[in-house]
Parts: structure tokens; C-alpha cells; sequence
């Protein structure tokens, strides 16, 4: 569980940096469904960067801490969901494609941490592989970020 609590404060500075991005003109044109796509962009970033906090204050040492960090990883997976769902201005497909894939990942890690934590002992290999889809989803949105800047 402490590999996650580390990933999620690489997490929140991505979110922080993709935050400001979204609240920026980000130098295209501008579409006219824009600005209500950066508003909900913007909800789900703030949404996230929340519960990863929540992630960190996590005590590791509690009885109930995996049930917490699953609880956590549920709802991170039902934002990305919805990220994944909005209506993308044509312009910005990328973006959307970005964030349905880091939705994907996000699925698969979350399931993987239940198969990890749920059974009948707990699964390291799962849980690294948990990790790695984990770290993989929080690189996805950080890609999106790099999108609207220019950089991808």
C-alpha cells in the first residue's frame, strides 16, 4: 500500500500542473464547447487531486486502511469514468482519447488492488501489477496535460 500513497504524490503535482493548464487558454483556438469541457475537465481534476490527498492521509498501520484505499480507488476510477464520457470539441479528440485510456487503466488497476487486498491472503504480484496500471492511468493524464500545452 505505501507504493501507491508514493505514486499518488507524483500524482498530485500532475494534477496540479494539468489544473493550471486547463485554466489557461492553452493557446488554440478556441472552440466554442471549450470552455464547458475545461470547466468539467476542471471539476474532475479537482475531484482527483481530493482523493488522492486522501490516499496520502491514509494511516497504512490501520486495520481498515485497504478498505479505504479501495473505497479511494473507486471513486478515482468513477471520475475517470466520467472524464472519459464527456463530450470532447473536435479539436481536442486527443484529449478524449487520452482520458478514455486512462479510464481503461484505471479499471484495471482498480480491480486488480480488489483482487490483491479481497482475497483470501493479500496478492503482492497483483498489487504490483495493480501499481503498474495505477502509475500507467496517472501517466495517461499527465499526457493530457502535455496535449494542451503543445508539447505532444
Amino acid at each position: 500500500m505505501k507504493q501507491i500513497i508514493h505514486t499518488s504524490k507524483a500524482f498530485v503535482n500532475s494534477l496540479l500542473v494539468l489544473s493550471l493548464i486547463l485554466l489557461c487558454a492553452c493557446g488554440k483556438k478556441e472552440d466554442p464547447k471549450l470552455p464547458g469541457y475545461r470547466d468539467n475537465m476542471q471539476a474532475y481534476v479537482n475531484d482527483l487531486a481530493s482523493l488522492s490527498a486522501s490516499i496520502d492521509a491514509l494511516d497504512t498501520s490501520a486495520s481498515d486502511a485497504p478498505q479505504k484505499l479501495l473505497s479511494l480507488l473507486d471513486q478515482m476510477k468513477e471520475d475517470l469514468s466520467g472524464m472519459a464520457a464527456l463530450e470532447v470539441p473536435a479539436d481536442y479528440s486527443d484529449a478524449g482519447r487520452m482520458a478514455a485510456e486512462a479510464s481503461t487503466l484505471m479499471n484495471d488497476a482498480v480491480s486488480l488492488y480488489h483482487e490483491a487486498y479481497e482475497g483470501a491472503s493479500y496478492d503482492a504480484g497483483k498489487a504490483d501489477q495493480a501499481r503498474q496500471q495505477y502509475e500507467n492511468a496517472m501517466n495517461k493524464l499527465g499526457s493530457i496535460g502535455s496535449y494542451f500545452t503543445g508539447e505532444e
